[in-house]
């Protein structure tokens, strides 16, 4: 029954509480200095005025970069972390004798992670340069450049060398990509012989005709357009995979964000957060609230696919 449900969303709930913290919290972190920002240069970190990096013309500020990380942690833009990235990929068995492509590096904090916790060769691609750029040189400080270097990409406009590699991870990539086929059949292309794409992704349960999923699309960038879930299915199997799991785990991913915002209240709580970069966190937290809001009542879900390819 639905008759007491509160008809508040999620991102409703969420706005309103951040709204009556910040106002009542507005002068933590106020020392009356021009707000700075920490920048990684490579070697150590540096302090820069905020008019140095006023970059936020990019869909990845280093604003921006630094805002996701205080909700998601260090070198992650989105749910779960290391470990989960790890769970999520654990299907595919991987070992060190696989070569694995990333096609959603990002900051390459799961290309890393997979490199680490199985020991495989992992080639991370991004599609956003500012994104590659910095992952790269994360991998360079961590000493993981040979064993996951970082390197962006245009996802419809890849090659790939047949049969080059054993398996292929995507998070969280697909429904940001107008041309999906594209590069699902240059995946295809790419694997070997019994060669695994492991990926999730957002799909539509439904036919996206609600203002919750409209409100969000209308936040993305690059804008959202994820396919239903049959149509992912019916690609995958007319392009030639074997779909061995196709797997609803929104109740996870939902959990994960949930936990996520626990730790960004705590962490409020604790004044743990530089009062200059509060703001860019509401604006990214309040992504997720949309985004949160488009699960809960607009059909959006979160699917995992495991996938094999046979000549």
């Amino acid at each position: 029954m639905t008759g007491n449900r509160s008809r508040h969303t999620f991102g409703d709930r969420f706005r309103a509480w951040w709204e009556g913290y910040y106002l009542e919290d507005d002068d933590a972190f106020d020392s009356g200095a021009e707000p700075t920002l920490s920048i990684d240069t490579g070697d150590s970190y540096v302090e820069k005025t905020v008019a140095e990096v006023d970059d936020r013309n990019k869909i990845w500020s280093r604003w921006r970069v630094e805002a996701a990380e205080q909700i998601w942690g260090h070198d992650f833009l989105g749910p779960g972390g290391a470990e989960f990235i790890v769970y999520l990929a654990k299907p595919m068995a991987l070992n060190s004798s696989i070569s694995l492509l990333d096609l959603s590096a990002k900051l390459g904090g799961g290309s890393r992670a997979i490199a680490n916790a199985f020991g495989c060769w992992v080639t991370g691609l991004e599609p956003d340069s500012d994104l590659a750029e910095e992952g790269n040189k994360r991998s360079k400080q961590a000493e993981m450049d040979k064993k996951a270097p970082i390197r962006d990409y245009l996802p419809d406009q890849v090659e790939l060398k047949a049969k080059s590699f054993e398996g292929v991870f995507a998070d969280d990539l697909f429904y940001m990509l107008p041309n999906k086929e594209a590069l699902l059949k240059a995946v295809h292309q790419g694997l070997k012989t019994k060669g695994q794409l492991l990926f999730t992704d957002l799909l539509l349960d439904g036919n996206g005709d609600n203002e919750p999923f409209r409100k969000w699309v209308a936040r993305t960038e690059p804008r959202a357009q994820p396919w239903s879930i049959e149509r992912m299915k019916d690609t995958l199997e007319t392009i030639g995979f074997d779909v061995r799991i196709a797997e609803d785990y929104t109740a996870t991913y939902r959990s994960q964000i949930l936990s996520a915002f626990a730790g960004l209240v705590d962490k409020l709580q604790r004044r743990a957060i530089p009062k200059h970069i509060r703001p860019r966190v509401f604006e990214e937290a309040e992504l997720w609230a949309l985004r949160m809001d488009a699960i809960d009542k607009g059909g959006l879900r979160a699917y995992r696919f495991h996938s094999f390819k046979y000549d």
